[in-house]
């Protein structure tokens, strides 16, 4: 749905930067990521910023 979305910092066309990220399988079904983002979009001199933890489940 990101291509869809109004915030284009989901939708890439107009992006660049880097995202390092780490994860980790707590067992056969958890595992959590963590990742950073510094990217620059086209037309704006300040650089976005985030950071995102992700907790998965796989039945």
């Amino acid at each position: 749905m990101a291509a869809f979305n109004s915030d284009d910092w989901w939708f890439h066309s107009n992006m660049r930067g880097v995202m390092p990220w780490i994860g980790y399988g707590l067992d056969s079904t958890w595992s959590v990521r963590l990742a950073g983002f510094r990217e620059l979009r086209d037309g704006v001199s300040v650089h976005t910023r985030r950071v995102m933890l992700d907790l998965n489940a796989r039945l």
